[in-house]
């Protein structure tokens, strides 16, 4: 491993608790998350908002994911809720027309329900924000429970973060760093920790590496140049697992011919499976490039520099300024959007599509193109 991650894991080799403490933090978790959510639920703001977003999910104007915390292939969790939202909605109607609050049995069945937590937490801070006449006694106590909530969110999903490295180090093959990929590991065990529930059987260590590998994956998509299906991505990913496997038990590189029968099995192109092998490289890490910098880091770079390197730089800032001029004017706008040349700022891939009028893939295939052209023309530079 390398430095930054023997460090990063020597800091969180603390974290490892028993199978009890961590089914403690999951129940501790559950009772805090459950006191903010009623707390939440009971201002008569935010349930008018529960009943505005219902009524966008009964008009099919959101779905039902983002309103619930709810994986679509829960079909028989599914049907309960749309049973269950009728009688809900008509119940909530008619206390918000009364105005005389809302029964404590009702709050407890739309907690029930499973109102994705995210959504209460903007709730309250634009209820907070609305009055601008300072804390009130109530918003200071539903700020102490979610700071409480967020604390034991925080204390169980330290306890996974050793597993985030080790299902990362599963991914040794796969494009970017390790340390990238435990970072998107770290953003799924959060993920995890905020919708755990011990009460549906499942140990934290084996809910946490769903949202662990999914966020790894999502990380690993979003540095390919081009979009690949998932299920075509995960036949890649297997099929270049078993190739590593294959020539480390053979203690040598696998002939064309066993690579091309190993190929027959997977159902994947050769040229698509040396497409995978390449990873995403940055424009500065062609060679000679030289990228939007200070004056004063240029002087200090220059300070000392033998002038016979000096020039051979100048040479190839030339020769590259000359190759990016040789494109079509189409790419080198995509490359100028993209890398902040010529006085342009940085663009994001959607937002280079927006400008152009591309769509994101597009974009994504011209900037490849673009890479690999350049890259022939400057092949000659060291």
């Amino acid at each position: 491993m390398s430095g930054e991650v023997d460090s990063y894991v020597s800091q969180i080799s603390g974290n490892i608790v028993d199978k009890e403490k961590v089914i403690e933090l999951g129940v501790k978790l559950c009772e805090e998350r459950k006191k903010f959510r009623l707390e939440v639920l009971g201002q008569a703001g935010t349930l008018e908002k529960v009943f505005r977003l219902f009524n966008q999910l009964s008009n099919r104007q959101v779905r039902w994911d983002f309103v619930f915390e709810l994986s679509m292939k829960q079909s028989d969790r599914l049907r309960e809720l749309q049973h269950l939202l009728p009688s809900i909605m008509k119940r909530l109607e008619s206390s918000l027309e009364r105005g005389d609050g809302v029964e404590i049995d009702l709050l407890r069945q739309i907690d029930s329900t499973g109102i994705r937590t995210v959504h209460l937490c903007r709730w309250h801070a634009e209820e907070v924000r609305f009055r601008q006449t300072g804390l009130s006694l109530e918003d200071i106590r539903i700020n102490e429970l979610y700071i409480r909530f967020v604390d034991a969110k925080h204390r169980l999903a330290r306890t996974g973060l050793m597993l985030v490295v080790k299902i990362a180090h599963q991914f040794r093959n796969s494009a970017g760093t390790l340390m990238e990929r435990i970072q998107d590991g770290n953003v799924g065990v959060m993920i995890a920790a905020e919708k755990y529930n011990p009460a549906l059987g499942w140990t934290f260590t084996a809910y946490a590496s769903h949202w662990i590998k999914q966020c790894i994956f999502l990380g690993l998509r979003r540095r390919d140049f081009i979009q690949v299906p998932a299920q075509q991505s995960n036949r890649i990913r297997s099929c270049k697992t078993e190739v590593s496997e294959f020539s480390q038990g053979l203690l040598r590189k696998m002939t064309a011919h066993e690579q091309s029968e190993l190929l027959n099995q997977s159902n994947v192109s050769e040229p698509m499976l040396a497409a995978s092998f390449r990873t995403a490289i940055s424009l500065e890490q062609l060679p000679g490039f030289v990228g939007a910098r200070s004056v004063a880091n240029d002087v200090d770079e220059t300070c000392g520099i033998c002038p016979l390197t000096m020039l051979e730089r100048k040479e190839s800032q030339i020769a590259i300024s000359s190759a990016i001029d040789g494109l079509d004017a189409n790419a080198r706008q995509v490359l100028e959007l993209r890398f902040g040349l010529n006085g342009e700022s940085e663009h994001s891939f959607a937002g280079i599509g927006r400008r152009l009028g591309l769509s994101h893939h597009r974009v994504n295939q011209i900037l490849a193109k673009s890479f690999s052209q350049l890259q022939s023309e400057l092949a000659g530079f060291e």
